[in-house]
């Protein structure tokens, strides 16, 4: 439909899109309410983000077969554990 869509860490073998969402730029949802705004210079609520976010993803599965695994910015995995969650879609 004409539309991009920008991944953070694709590995085409796997089909595996890694996304690492940053607490304010996609709202995370352990921290801000569904009408929060919290971009400060963008009138978005956290459910317009969480909603386009969750259409990028559905995009991602149903067109092109790519799975998506969602890292948020507060979690602060260890490499480590990254790969494990990797290799659990190998």
């Amino acid at each position: 439909n004409g539309r991009y869509v920008f991944l953070d860490f694709y590995i085409k073998e796997l089909k595996l899109n890694i996304e690492y969402n940053g607490d304010i730029w996609h709202a995370n949802p352990k921290i801000y309410k569904k009408d929060d705004k919290p971009i400060p210079f963008n009138d978005k609520t956290s459910e317009d983000i969480w909603k386009s976010d969750k259409e990028k993803i559905n995009l991602l599965e149903r067109d092109f077969g790519i799975k998506t695994i969602v890292i948020w910015e507060s979690d602060k995995k260890p490499i480590s554990e990254l790969l494990n969650i990797i290799k659990k879609h190998e």
